[in-house]
């Protein structure tokens, strides 16, 4: 050795000192971020060179060929259990995210060794890509169990990482790269094209089928439209039918007060804490008019059901057939006289049943997609949910009505506006019949039906409040309803009641009267119970496909 090289051995020596003494790097996780280019990361020193460039040159053999990405990853972690190492393993995989992203073709190698470097785990972690494409979880175990394990067991950590790799190698074939990109391009089709497309497709059908059939004819609504009297066959409870294009409590509850104020049935309200209930009266029977009609035939199932001619409250779920059989009966009569395309609940209802047959498409399509598993078929069943659920949501607009209908709904629009008005200004339901404002109505019991039809509950018992405040005396022609918290028997000539009820005592409190005739259809309805960065590849998703052991 010169004396040069000799002067520089004790700085030679120095540095080795140092390095002796520095501490090594903490084992992660977190681990250190990747360098580009690099794929092997010996921080436990236990390769050699030589097999550090080995075992670089068939990782990016395999990444040039499949895409695929391998990393190889040693430290010093004394005292981890298997478990501890997949943990470790999978960690370094989503830290980095090796595997390209949208593939998760990722493999990890990670070495966690004792102090030694004798003995330690290896864990062969794979992205779900990696093990659907390339090397199971049963194959990766086979290649640590019968591969790399017994040239571990003696000492050989450089062979059995090479032989290891050899073995990875061989597998990773262009046919099985290419099997995993056609799949997960299918899967991104499925996800981005097929799941947006179904959802236009299934919104599209209904929006057109809406557009075509389903929305109603235009026709001139104006105030200064009005019909002389209704046609033939349109009764309160048709007229509340054609205004709200179904049947609901509203049209029950007009068909009811329809029959009351012909002196029919009754209320009896039974005002509580919380709530009104309602009894109906149904007296012996009498004379109900010519010809039968829907609301005959519920007077006929009223009496039916009545005991002792009353229903009671709690006893109103007998009345679910008379219900249907009215909402039935009423949309059969508006369809047979030209004013809706087909009975509103029909068209509703097979426009519902299409939507919960997408809803519950999507749940299947769920299941298939979590047996796969593939994440587009995830994407189609959500669009397929939303169409469903759309579609149930939007099924109640399809009823339509017919041009003859559109006209008979501007009719009663404008006679809506008309006794609005009316109501807003009289102080009793006796100057309401009086104004003419709906010219067939000539008597208070008319005005209160017909203002229930077109929607004025809540004018109506304003009108009704105001009478009952205004000063009670004989002859003043003020008139409350008889047939609610009352009796039917009663009144002067015009109709209105004896001066006998105008006491605060004996009025009724009209103020949320409707709603509690509204009670009754939902109580009739109801059951009676009782009671990554730096060189990968942005990939990731290691969530439990980890291999090995100790050694």
């Amino acid at each position: 050795m010169t004396g040069r090289a000799r002067s520089f051995a004790p700085l030679f020596a120095a540095l080795g000192l140092l390095l002796l003494v520095a501490p090594a790097a903490a084992a992660g996780p977190p681990f250190p971020e990747p360098l580009a280019s690099q794929v092997v990361y010996d921080e436990a020193g236990i390769f050699t060179p030589a097999t550090i460039a080995e075992a670089t040159r068939i990782i990016v053999g395999i990444e040039a060929r499949t895409g695929a990405e391998v990393v190889v990853y040693t430290q010093t972690k004394p005292g981890v259990s298997d478990q501890e190492a997949a943990e470790d393993a999978q960690a370094l995989g989503n830290q980095w995210g090796v595997g390209r992203a949208g593939f998760d073709d990722g493999l990890v190698i990670l070495f966690d060794m004792e102090d030694g470097d004798q003995h330690g785990a290896v864990q062969l972690q794979a992205g779900p890509g990696y093990e659907a494409a390339y090397l199971s979880d049963t194959e990766r175990q086979a290649v640590f169990d019968e591969t790399m394990l017994p040239l571990l067991q003696q000492g050989r950590l450089d062979a059995a990482l090479l032989a290891g790799l050899r073995v990875i190698d061989a597998n990773a074939t262009v046919e099985h790269g290419a099997a995993l990109d056609r799949g997960r391009i299918v899967n991104a089709v499925l996800g981005l094209v097929v799941a947006p497309g179904l959802f236009i497709v299934f919104v599209g059908t209904f929006g057109w089928r809406w557009y075509r059939v389903g929305r109603d004819p235009v026709y001139l609504d104006d105030a200064s439209i009005h019909m002389p009297a209704p046609p033939p066959g349109m009764t309160p409870a048709v007229a509340a039918l054609l205004i709200d294009d179904r049947s609901s409590t509203h049209t029950f509850t007009t068909a009811l007060v329809d029959l009351a104020s012909r002196s029919l049935i009754s209320f009896d309200p039974d005002k509580g804490l919380l709530s009104t209930k309602i009894a109906i009266v149904v007296p012996e029977e009498t004379d109900s008019g010519a010809g039968a009609t829907a609301e005959t035939r519920l007077l006929g199932s009223l009496r039916v059901k009545a005991v002792d001619g009353r229903i009671e409250h709690d006893d109103l779920h007998v009345l679910k057939e008379a219900v249907d059989a009215l909402d039935k009966a009423l949309e059969k009569k508006a369809t047979a006289a030209g004013w809706f395309r087909e009975p509103p609940k029909a068209a509703a209802r097979r426009w519902a049943i299409i939507g919960g047959a997408e809803a519950v498409g999507a749940f299947f399509i769920w299941w298939a997609a979590g047996t796969l598993p593939a994440s587009g078929l995830i994407l189609i069943g959500a669009a397929m949910l939303a169409a469903g659920l759309l579609t149930l949501v939007l099924s109640r607009y399809m009823p339509c009505r017919t041009v003859e209908g559109a006209r008979l709904f501007a009719w009663l629009s404008a006679y809506r506006r008309t006794l609005q008005k009316t109501m807003a200004m009289a102080g009793t339901m006796t100057e309401v019949a009086a104004s003419g404002a709906l010219p067939w109505v000539t008597t208070p019991d008319e005005a209160t039906v017909w203002g229930v039809a077109l929607g004025l509950h809540r004018e109506v018992e304003a009108v009704l409040e105001r009478s009952a405040e205004a000063p009670a005396t004989p002859g003043s022609g003020s008139w409350f309803p008889a047939w609610y918290g009352g009796s039917l028997v009663g009144g002067d000539a015009t109709g209105g009641r004896g001066p006998s009820l105008f006491s605060a005592s004996a009025v009724p409190d009209f103020k949320g009267m409707f709603a509690a005739l509204g009670s009754i259809r939902g109580a009739a309805l109801a059951t009676r119970s009782s009671g990554g960065s730096g060189g990968f590849g942005g990939g990731g998703g290691f969530g439990g496909g980890s291999v090995g052991g100790h050694f």
